[in-house]
């Protein structure tokens, strides 16, 4: 059986295994991809100080690559964000 401390364990792991990987990749579309998944980490209020860290991180990459910012809500069932570009 998973306990809650369990998979707080393998959470941590998770965001270490991401963090690793993350310093190895130049790929702006990978970072573009950890951005949106570290962003859904840091609203369920995930090990915010490392998840925050690893957030401007990939914004770094992802300027430096000169690489736009995609949501990829539609791939959760869910209409993406850029509707509401124009009000935003």
């Amino acid at each position: 059986m998973i306990t809650p401390l369990k998979l707080k364990e393998y959470l941590i792991y998770l965001i270490d295994w991401i963090s690793e990987l993350l310093m190895k990749t130049n790929k702006t579309s990978e970072c573009n991809d950890v951005y949106f998944l570290l962003c859904r980490f840091q609203k369920l209020d995930v090990f915010n100080f490392k998840v925050n860290r690893l957030i401007t991180l990939c914004l770094q990459k992802m300027m430096e690559g000169g690489c736009g910012v995609e949501d990829h809500y539609e791939l959760m069932g869910i209409q993406s964000l850029k509707l509401l570009k124009p009000w935003i």
